[in-house]
């Protein structure tokens, strides 16, 4: 960061793309046409996003029960992997946010194209693993 370093675009994707994988890939697109460098997801499971118990606690409404949400947002490692295969051959880094250290693994068929960078963010002191691909 600063005045003789380029500037870096991530486009925060999340769960926006509600567990569609076509949807997530034109988001990509987008994100791709608007100028950014990055796609940023989140990847968790249904037990790293909620604390034990607490889908006991909340019951369902016009949505669903909140643990089907959950499961139907969620990004699961095939999904991950295909995503960040495509974002290769569309020439943006993928990035997503761990909830748990079982996601921290880069997707399994582009280990080779990930960087590994483990250290405080710029907003943080404590150590995170981040990967890049």
């Amino acid at each position: 960061m600063g005045p003789d370093h380029p500037r870096y675009i991530i486009a925060e994707i999340g769960s926006n793309h509600h567990g569609d994988v076509a949807l997530a890939k034109r988001m990509i697109d987008v994100a791709k046409r608007c100028g950014a460098d990055a796609v940023k997801f989140q990847s968790w499971r249904s037990t790293s996003l909620v604390a034990e118990g607490g889908y006991d606690r909340n019951t369902e409404d016009a949505f669903g029960s909140p643990q089907a949400m959950v499961e139907a947002y969620r990004l699961p490692p095939p999904q991950r992997d295909e995503l960040a295969a495509y974002g290769a051959e569309v020439g943006i880094h993928f990035l997503a946010s761990a909830f748990s250290v079982e996601e921290v693994a880069p997707p399994s068929r582009s280990r080779r194209s990930c960087a590994r960078s483990t250290g405080p963010t710029p907003r943080t002191t404590r150590p995170t693993t981040t990967w890049r691909c």
